[in-house]
């Protein structure tokens, strides 16, 4: 019996990928974002500025994830500022801040992350910390990380 699955989106076995939950994620605009003490929006990027006096603040948007699941969430860290911290900058899940260090991001670039929401906070947050130094956000994608049959 053959296994394999096929490649052609008219077959059953064709996943296909599911689209994007965050609204505004280049940043073309200052909207649709949540910014605590320390957030701009500006040519293309949220920047957070450490500089701010609050020791943690947010950037976000509210109610984004549909339910409790695995997500994936693909940005961009970039303008990194001479002491940046990754144990002091990242994304919250569930209520809990989780740094760039613990989902293993060590340098300026494109990441993806695969959290798992239980459902009880549906926001997507980063975060800063006055101890982590400036840095930048662009390019937010989350999508579900859930393979989905399109024919089944």
């Amino acid at each position: 019996r053959d296994l394999m699955l096929e490649a052609d989106p008219e077959d059953e076995g064709f996943w296909e990928e599911g689209s994007n939950l965050v609204t505004n994620g280049d940043f073309a605009a200052d909207s649709n974002w949540s910014k605590g003490t320390g957030w701009t929006i500006s040519d293309g990027k949220a920047r957070y500025d450490a500089s701010s006096g609050s020791s943690y603040t947010f950037l976000g948007q509210a109610s984004l994830f549909p339910g409790a699941g695995d997500y994936e969430i693909t940005f961009t860290l970039g303008d990194l500022g001479g002491s940046f911290a990754y144990n002091h900058a990242g994304i919250v899940v569930n209520g809990i801040v989780n740094s760039f260090q613990g989902f293993g991001i060590s340098s300026a670039g494109t990441h993806t992350v695969r959290p798992s929401f239980d459902g009880s906070n549906l926001n997507l947050n980063f975060y800063g910390h006055t101890s982590g130094g400036d840095f930048s956000i662009d390019n937010v994608t989350v999508r579900e990380y859930a393979i989905q049959p399109q024919d089944v």
